[in-house]
Order: C-alpha cells, then sequence, then structure tokens
C-alpha cells in the first residue's frame, strides 16, 4: 500500500496539474498553456506537469497498518520481556549503565536481573551482533567496575559482564539461545583481558576494597576466575597479580566470610600453581578467623607496585605465620630487584616448615618470571634435607635446570635406602627412570658410574614394587 500510494500514480508521459491532476495533455506547451483551467494554478516550468502523484495519506495509512502488525507480532515477546523488546541492540550496549532505569521488572526465575539486561543477554551472542558491539559492551563494563561513584547494582552487573567475558568457551558473548557456538580462538576474540587487561584487573581490585561486601566478593570471585579453571588462557607477559595482590590480602582481613572466601580463592587461582600451603593457609581465614587486622593496609597499596612491595618485605618477617606465608608467596608473584630474592632466601632458611615450601616456591616463580635459574650449589646443599617435601621440590628443580646426574642419582640411592613408606620409593623409582632417559647425552664413563647406582636404586625400590 506504502509503494503504491508513493509511487504508483507516475505521469507516463501525460501533462498534468500538480495540485489538482487534472489532464492538461491537450493544452499546448505555453506559458498559457500551462495555467490549469481545471482549478487555474499557474506552473513556474514544464517538467512541474510531469512529475508523479504522492497519495500522502494512503502512505499513512499504509505505514500505521505496519506498524500495528509489527506491534502484534512482537506483542508476545513484550508481554516476556518488556518494552526492552523494541529497543535496538546498539542502544542497549551504549545504554548499559542505565539498563535497569529503562523500566521492566526483573524477569520470571531471574533473580534481581531486570528484563532489560536479559534483553542485552538474550541479543549479545547472536552471529549477527557485531564484534563492536561487544567490544563497547565490554570496554564500558571496565569502566563502571572500577568506578567508585557508580551505583553498586551498575558495578555489579559491569563485573558479571566481565566474568563472563572471559568463560573459555565464549558462551557469553558469542552464544545466543537456540543457536551453534560461533566463538573465534580466544586471542582473536572479545574478553575484558583483550579489550584493556590492565585497566580489568585494575577495575576488580578496586571495586574488591569498598565498603560494600556483596561488591568485594563478587570482585574477588571475578580475579579468582581470571586464573582458576573457569579462566582462558591469558596473554603471555602480564601479570594480573601484580595489579591484584594487594586487594587481595587486604580482604583476608575482612569480618565477612564470603570476602574471605572469595579472596582465598582469587588467591589461589592469581597465583596459578599454588603450593599446598598457601592454598591451606588462605582457606584457614575462613574456617578459622581472619588474618590480622593490620593487613588491611594493603589497601592503600592496591594499583601501586612499589607500595605492594614495601608492605610484602615487612610481613615476610611477621610473627604471624599466615601473613608470612601469604607475602612470601607475594613476593615471588609481583615483586623484583635482590632484596626480593635476599627475603626469600633468608624465609626458606629460618621460617616455619609452611613458611619454608612456600618460600622456596616463590623463588623458583620468581625465578622463572625473570629467566633465571636457581642456584645449583644452593639447591644441592637442600638434597641433603631430611625433609621429604624439601628436597624432593629441590631435586625435582636441580634436574629440569640440567644439574649433575651422578648428585642426584646417589640422592635417590639414599632415599631409596631409607624410604620408610610408599610415597618416598614411588618418588625414587619414579626419577630413575627419568634419570635413564638422560644418559644418551653423557660421555661412556660417566654414563657407566651413574647407571651403576640407578641399578642400585632400582634394586632398592624392588621389594616395594
Amino acid at each position: 500500500v506504502v509503494l503504491w500510494a508513493w509511487f504508483g500514480d507516475q505521469s507516463r508521459g501525460r501533462r498534468r496539474c500538480r495540485k489538482c491532476w487534472y489532464d492538461m495533455s491537450a493544452f499546448p506547451a505555453t506559458d498559457e498553456g500551462r495555467r490549469c483551467p481545471e482549478c487555474g494554478h499557474r506552473h513556474k516550468h514544464e517538467g512541474l506537469l510531469y512529475q508523479t502523484r504522492r497519495r500522502k495519506w494512503l502512505a499513512a495509512i499504509g505505514v500505521c497498518i505496519a506498524l500495528c502488525a509489527q506491534i502484534a507480532w512482537r506483542m508476545p515477546h513484550y508481554n516476556e520481556r518488556g518494552p526492552s523488546a523494541f529497543v535496538p541492540t546498539i542502544a542497549l550496549v551504549l545504554l548499559f549503565e542505565q539498563l535497569d532505569n529503562l523500566g521492566g521488572p526483573p524477569g520470571p526465575a531471574a533473580g534481581q536481573i531486570s528484563r532489560p539486561v536479559l534483553e542485552l543477554d538474550r541479543r549479545i551472542g547472536r552471529e549477527s551482533t557485531p564484534d563492536l558491539y561487544r567490544r563497547w559492551l565490554v570496554r564500558s563494563a571496565i569502566d563502571i567496575a572500577g568506578d567508585a561513584d557508580a551505583d553498586v547494582a551498575d558495578r555489579l552487573r559491569a563485573i558479571r559482564v566481565m566474568q563472563l567475558s572471559e568463560d573459555p568457551n565464549g558462551s557469553y558473548l558469542y552464544q545466543a539461545r537456540g543457536e551453534v557456538n560461533h566463538a573465534p580462538p580466544y586471542d582473536r576474540r572479545v574478553s575484558s583481558f583483550n579489550v584493556d587487561a590492565e585497566g580489568a584487573i585494575s577495575a576488580l581490585a578496586m571495586a574488591s576494597i569498598e565498603t560494600n561486601n556483596n561488591l568485594r566478593s563478587n570482585a574477588l570471585n571475578a580475579l579468582a576466575a581470571y586464573y582458576s579453571s573457569f579462566g582462558a588462557p591469558k596473554p603471555g607477559g602480564f601479570s594480573p597479580a601484580r595489579h591484584a595482590y594487594a586487594a587481595l590480602l587486604a580482604s583476608t582481613a575482612s569480618d565477612d566470610v564470603r570476602v574471605r572466601e572469595a579472596a582465598a580463592r582469587a588467591i589461589h587461582g592469581l597465583g596459578g600453581n599454588a603450593p599446598a600451603p598457601v592454598w591451606r593457609i588462605a582457606y584457614r581465614t575462613i574456617e578459622d578467623t581472619a588474618l590480622p587486622s593490620d593487613v588491611e593496609r594493603y589497601a592503600e597499596a592496591v594499583n601501586d607496585s612499589a607500595a605492594t612491595q614495601r608492605l610484602l618485605l615487612e610481613d615476610v618477617e611477621s610473627d604471624d605465620e599466615r601473613t608470612a606465608v601469604l607475602a612470601a608467596w607475594g613476593l615471588g608473584l609481583v615483586g623484583e630487584g635482590d632484596d626480593v630474592r635476599t627475603a626469600l632466601r633468608q624465609a626458606d632458611a629460618t621460617g616455619t616448615a609452611d613458611l619454608q615450601l612456600v618460600a622456596f616456591a616463590a623463588l623458583r616463580v620468581f625465578a622463572d618470571r625473570h629467566g633465571e635459574e636457581l642456584d645449583a650449589a644452593w639447591l644441592t646443599e637442600l638434597l641433603q634435607d631430611d625433609d621429604p617435601e624439601r628436597w624432593h621440590h629441590a631435586f625435582a628443580t636441580l634436574a629440569e635446570q640440567g644439574g649433575s646426574e651422578l648428585v642426584l642419582a646417589e640422592r635417590l640411592l639414599k632415599a631409596a635406602r631409607a624410604a620408610e613408606d610408599t610415597a618416598d620409593l614411588a618418588f625414587a623409582r619414579s626419577w630413575s627412570r627419568h634419570l635413564r632417559n638422560q644418559l644418551d647425552a653423557l660421555d661412556s664413563g660417566t654414563r657407566g658410574e651413574i647407571e651403576a647406582v640407578l641399578d642400585a636404586v632400582d634394586a632398592a625400590v624392588a621389594p616395594g614394587q
């Protein structure tokens, strides 16, 4: 109807009055011939007599009919999803911070998530949605999450988007309901890390030291997701812990168990393969008590690497074992310079059993971060320690660094002969096989000497097989 009303009645060579549409074909193309005999309207030039007749009222009626049909077709969506069903996707993305104010109560069985937010969730994962919209959404979420003046509900919603954007399967941003997942490889898709890694971690760290415990626990849970089993592989060369560790330690002194629990998960997650004491002590803050209140001073060092390191160096000497252990692990993750290496070696030499184990693991992390190796003489000295965990770690590290196979084999023989449980025997058996695989690269004389020691190791562990 609209097309016919606008384009259907064309001139087709007929001369017609532009005002009353009287057929003037019989009149000559002169000044007098351009005056309509019906209504008296004079046309300034000949071209005006050949225009298409537009029936505007009929076109308006057609548009109204089309709108009514569209509304009727979308009415079920409106009843289910509210007015946001009619809002364009780009508007939902650009108005992300105001979505809760666009109207519509929370959706059915959706908790506190409003209908506009649910509508955006439905659309952002569609294959037809451009990556530019996803990038705008994540960028907005990062800015809102780190804005101390933003509404808590808006910051919680932003943190949720940041965390979901790191889903290794890309389900939130790249899979709508009923559609096949179309997420590209992680390094080519939109995520909070790929949009602004440093900004994302800093925003979550700032949110984790706010006074609202619900906001704090959600931010800490999001931080935990970045390097946990949920988090996808992250770009190399960037350490989330550098920006977040101070916030995590400050949160271990919270009176709210949800905050402490989330902080414990994040301490373990951001540290990758944290040693058992770190995990155990971090969780002891949940089941037992919070860390001493002076740990809260780390909140003032968030996003300040120098201040964070200064506090960690102080606390690695703390009389509170939990504080010292977590400080030692933090130095391994974020520390820089010889002062850190010296402090960790001191903690390894004089600390409690747990602190020694964590200090050694922190030294390995520190060395890996800087492309260094641990001192072979020091590791060889640790091989003689009576603590199984300490010499096991020293042995594995020395073997990985290419230490003397003969020294390692002799330590295995000593352990195999003194083994008191199956764990020691299993360790000796496993590393004996590993060392045998390295013998081909040695000269015949050295190889024969080491093989003789390994034969003795195998004989010692044989009764335990």
